[in-house]
């Protein structure tokens, strides 16, 4: 069994949350992460790295179709946000 999942809180007076979608990988192997978001002069980066689920020669992923999706929440900020990809 499973534990249950509590939705987590947030305070949008005093955060954001700020999302990569990419669609869907061909494998289990794929994946998208946010690695770091830094706060600029004009700008919030927000770099992520995506695996497209290749992998060497003996390595075994589910054959199966998953999301690339991630999110992380910040701190409230009225600035625009870059999303930059950063290579794996």
């Amino acid at each position: 069994m499973l534990p249950e999942v509590t939705a987590p809180q947030i305070d949008f007076s005093a955060m954001v949350v700020v999302g990569v979608m990419a669609g869907f990988g061909s494998n289990g192997c794929a994946g998208l992460s946010i690695l770091r978001a830094v706060e600029e002069t004009t700008r919030i980066r927000v770099e992520y790295v995506q695996s497209d689920g290749t992998v060497p020669p003996g390595t075994a992923c589910s054959a199966e179709l998953v999301q690339l999706v991630s999110f992380v929440k910040l701190p409230y900020s009225t600035k625009p946000v870059a999303f930059v990809r950063k290579d794996a």
